[in-house]
């Protein structure tokens, strides 16, 4: 009797196994939307996609739709780029035309990015120990006139430091002295969104590495 209920059961997952499920393909998820600065978005994807006829869609919190263009694809990432972005505001896009692998439909997917409330911050401080230089940028492009940098210890001294070159979004300049493990503030006066606004001062705090 258990030889017989073994030899149905065994029956039985043999006939599964060979029932073929048809298993949907895993869609393919956005891995990193960014917001760039001047209206330019970037999208980066897990995988390989490919397009056809592919077009870009932002919408408002309020449902407004806004004018954005594909400014430029590649398998991996897609940029687009909106006109009429306002600061700290939540925003929804949709890609049409792309597929994900060499075979299936076109389709659409969505995802969201969010404006800082303002462009015009230093993204980021960082410092040559061996060339005791200090590079500066921008989270986006900006102008300059009569910019000065300025460097303030733990201690709140602060010392006016030598600009060596100026870059569209940012600034290389001399920084001798600083201790590793310190924190440190740069001040950067004489800085504005590029042909945007008015000159004025921003800071950022950095620990030396």
């Amino acid at each position: 009797m258990k030889k017989r209920i073994l030899a149905i059961v065994m029956t039985l997952l043999c006939a599964v196994s060979l029932i073929r499920i048809p298993v949907e393909a895993k869609a393919q998820q956005i891995r990193k939307t960014e917001y760039e600065g001047n209206g330019k978005v970037e999208v980066e994807f897990y995988g390989y996609a490919q397009y056809k006829n592919a077009k870009v869609t932002v919408k408002a919190p309020d449902g407004t739709k806004l004018t954005a263009k594909i400014i430029d694809k590649d398998h991996d990432d897609l940029d687009f780029k909106v006109k009429g972005l306002k600061a700290g505001t939540k925003y929804t896009y949709t890609i049409s035309g792309i597929r994900f692998g060499k075979s299936g439909k076109y389709c659409s997917i969505s995802g969201t990015f969010k404006t800082p409330k303002t462009e015009l911050f230093i993204e980021k401080v960082k410092y040559d120990r061996e060339d005791k230089e200090l590079e500066i940028d921008f989270f986006t492009r900006v102008q300059f006139k009569k910019v000065k940098v300025t460097l303030i210890d733990e201690n709140g001294k602060s010392t006016t430091l030598k600009i060596l070159e100026k870059d569209k979004d940012s600034l290389e300049v001399r920084a001798k002295g600083l201790k590793r493990g310190k924190t440190y503030t740069v001040q950067v006066s004489g800085v504005r969104l590029y042909r945007k606004g008015s000159y004025t001062t921003v800071t950022k705090k950095f620990t030396v590495k």
